[in-house]
């Protein structure tokens, strides 16, 4: 996770580089609704379509006053990628971890 820079705009873009080498990029600007469930993961409704994004504690905190959901919503995550295997077998308990981001 990587977090824009102070007083970007909403209208940017943010970009989701895919583990298959694909590339999807989402208008900030688009957002209509953000829904966590630690049992379902984050799923971003945007006009014509639903972003879901799916892996491990998608909401703790990575450090102080820094999660993934709540980046989301606040527009400050620039991109999101998701994590190869090898990444998320050797994550650190607690850790963030992005298995999955679908586009439907």
């Amino acid at each position: 996770m990587c977090h824009a820079p102070k007083g970007v705009s909403a209208g940017v873009r943010s970009v989701c580089p895919l583990k298959d080498g694909s590339i999807v990029a989402v208008g900030y600007g688009y957002l209509d609704r953000a829904t966590y469930d630690p049992s379902e993961g984050i799923a971003l409704s945007l006009v014509g379509q639903t972003v879901r994004i799916r892996g491990r504690n998608l909401n703790h905190e990575v450090r102080p006053s820094a999660r993934l959901f709540e980046g989301i919503v606040r527009h400050k995550v620039a991109w999101v990628r998701e994590a190869d295997h090898r990444e998320g077998m050797n994550a650190a308990e607690g850790e963030t971890v992005v298995d999955s981001i679908v586009c439907e």
